[in-house]
């Protein structure tokens, strides 16, 4: 007989997930916690490979895993959405299906507003962070983007320099979405934050109306005063050297 500690696999739709079985039975009253309780040993059948397989969504079980490893689930409305197709890679009702289905409350889901906003203004800093370092990849030194305030439920608009920038393509939606109302809020918080994360780097912000639409203007500059010896060093070319 299998003891409480051994390695399970589980292939879910066709992914493969690998968990402890003390990590499912530690909550007896769901699905996966009953099907791999000791006492339904016998009634397991792996397949010959030792897998245990369900015909599931495979995608979306990393949130069910989630939930057997941390007691919550992290997903929201906006964490997988493909900015380029506008639309959430797993819907709220598919999840829901799938914890119905694992026998999971569909309770996990509910999350304070605060805790939203809260991990929407730390993706916003993530991807400004991603922005600068895609700079700094680019051997750019100064870079500005405009965040407009939302008026009448209406999408905003930003103008940028650097359009070619992907990171700026990618999070567009995001950008105008939200990004007025972020730095109304935490601009100067975000200022200190990101200059004390990122060496030589140089943020200004600053509210500017512009044909009386409320906007603020983000600018960066980054001293890319880097030693030529040094970058050689740590290339391919460093034989050279």
């Amino acid at each position: 007989m299998a003891q409480s500690g051994d390695k399970i696999v589980l292939n879910i739709g066709g992914i493969r997930y690998e968990t402890n079985r003390s990590t499912l039975t530690a909550y007896p009253e769901t699905f996966l916690g009953t099907m791999f309780n000791e006492r339904n040993a016998a009634l397991l059948h792996p397949t010959k490979e030792g897998e245990y397989f369900i015909d599931r969504d495979g995608t979306a079980f990393k949130y069910i895993m989630q939930y057997y490893r941390d007691g919550k689930i992290s997903w929201r409305d906006f964490c997988d959405r493909d900015y380029n197709q506008h639309i959430p890679q797993i819907t709220r009702r598919e999840l829901e299906k799938e914890l119905d289905y694992y026998q999971i409350p569909k309770s996990v889901l509910n999350v304070p507003p605060s805790v939203v906003v809260s991990e929407q203004v730390d993706e916003f800093i993530a991807i400004l962070k991603d922005v600068i370092y895609d700079l700094i990849r680019h051997m750019r030194n100064e870079w500005t983007l405009e965040f407009y305030k939302n008026v009448n439920g209406s999408s905003t608009t930003h103008s940028m320099k650097l359009h070619s920038l992907s990171t700026v393509r990618r999070h567009a939606e995001f950008f105008d979405l939200a990004g007025y109302e972020i730095f109304d809020m935490f601009g100067e918080e975000i200022r200190r934050h990101l200059e004390k994360e990122i060496p030589n780097l140089c943020c200004t912000i600053t509210r500017e109306d512009f044909n009386h639409l409320p906007k603020y203007r983000f600018h960066i500059t980054i001293d890319n005063k880097l030693s030529r010896a040094t970058i050689l060093s740590e290339t391919c070319l460093s034989e050279y050297f």
